[in-house]
């Protein structure tokens, strides 16, 4: 490796750095937990009070729907005053409504479920993007890998965590837990700073840092700068970056639905696929960083195409795994491996095409959309489910998705943008 190489893959940053990217860690993990455990929670809940399972799953997909615009003005406000205070507020709001989810009231459970994912999409989409951006300008490649990985992490391992800890307690126990990890999450909020430059640091810890680049990423916290929404709306690459990842959530929160049910109905035990849900999630945290590292030393362009056709092969794999075991398994580490890369990706190539200035002014109005998108991959999967009776349907139909997906991305006009005049 050369010298380049390695200094465009150096993790040397100061504590104050560390804390902010180990913040976002935790941060995608606890805003992934509900997606994450909704395979268990769903039907756990609706057997344990005899509640509808159809009624459940479908509160989850109205309270996506609800953080669409939800996360329009979220994003806003971040836009406008910053990541810390707003955040602090959503955290707390999450961390109730994951505790009312285990409540014995269906009326309290409903709004649990509403205000919990809205808040958690919210959460999940701008926070941690818009800290990560403003800290690592230049090596949002390598940071992304690592701190997105907290999210892949979630994606799988909190469902078995949480039977774990069901089965130790009770689901309602489970639920309070939950709740309280979340909020602890709110208290370290306390003790983040929006930007480098209010910790009384440099960007990326870099003390060569133009006084130019510094007052960039404070104008486009103030809003000063950035893309309009009919201009963005009017962009090839903004619907290109939109489509293709927001597809990958479609089919990351849609395959994790029904990564148990399938492998029991491809005949594995349900401890076996536990098993491997753990095993798979250690293998997407690894995958980010690979990606991510691919992403800063070589390009973004050429992850994403990686990233592309990895996902393609894991979700087929997945659905030819109905007549073949160790295919099924192939997918089921394949594609978690690759969608390791899937949130820091979207978010570098939204940097990349539009600048690190202009992100906050981009992701108000992608991060709505690509929520859109990803929350209906519970209609979708139930849908096809219920006509086909087979998750290797279920499973091409998003191979398909997919297949779209990087058509999208290999469409992208990877090549800065310059922020147009009088962008607000």
């Amino acid at each position: 490796m050369n010298t380049k190489k390695e200094s465009a893959l150096s993790l040397n940053f100061g504590a104050k750095h560390w804390s902010v990217l180990l913040y976002t860690i935790l941060l995608y993990f606890v805003t992934a937990i509900i997606t994450g455990t909704v395979q268990i929670t769903a039907p756990g809940l609706a057997a344990l009070r005899h509640w509808d399972y159809a009624a459940l799953m479908g509160l989850n997909t109205v309270g996506g729907l609800l953080s669409i615009p939800l996360t329009f003005v979220f994003a806003q406000v971040i836009r406008a005053k910053g990541v810390k205070w707003p955040t602090l507020i959503f955290i707390v709001l999450y961390g109730v409504g994951m505790m009312l989810y285990g409540s014995p009231l269906f009326g309290v459970v409903v709004v649990g479920i509403l205000l919990a994912n809205a808040t958690s999409n919210s959460l999940n989409m701008v926070s941690p993007n818009t800290l990560l951006t403003d800290w690592f300008p230049k090596k949002k490649g390598v940071v992304l890998g690592i701190a997105t990985a907290g999210m892949m992490l979630a994606a799988i391992v909190a469902a078995p965590v949480f039977q774990i800890i069901t089965n130790a307690t009770n689901m309602p126990t489970a639920f309070l837990i939950v709740g309280v990890v979340i909020l602890i999450t709110g208290v370290l909020t306390l003790f983040i700073k929006n930007t480098p430059k209010e910790a009384g640091t440099y960007p990326d810890n870099d003390p060569s840092a133009d006084v130019e680049e510094i007052a960039r990423m404070k104008a486009a916290m103030s809003g000063q700068n950035g893309w309009t929404i009919r201009r963005l709306l009017t962009c090839k690459d903004f619907w290109m970056i939109t489509v293709g990842f927001g597809l990958g959530f479609f089919a990351l929160v849609g395959a994790a639905s029904f990564f148990l049910p399938q492998g029991l109905e491809y005949g594995l035990a349900e401890n076996q696929m536990l098993l491997f849900m753990m095993l798979s999630g250690i293998g997407s945290v690894i995958g980010s960083y690979v990606l991510g590292a691919i992403d800063q030393a070589k390009s973004t362009k050429l992850a994403t195409v990686i990233y592309g056709v990895g996902m393609i092969a894991g979700m087929a794999a997945r659905a030819v795994g109905v007549n073949s075991t160790p295919l099924f398994i192939f997918g089921v580490f394949c594609l978690p491996f690759f969608q390791g890369g899937l949130a820091n990706l979207m978010i570098s190539m939204t940097v990349q095409v539009f600048g690190p200035a202009s992100y906050a002014s981009v992701n108000r109005v992608m991060s709505p959309l690509v929520i859109a998108i990803r929350t209906l991959s519970f209609v979708v999967v139930g849908m096809v489910y219920g006509a086909s009776k087979t998750y290797s349907v279920v499973s091409w139909v998003i191979t398909a998705l997919l297949v779209i997906s990087f058509i999208c991305l290999c469409l992208i006009n990877s090549a800065t943008k310059p922020v147009p005049e009088n962008g607000k």
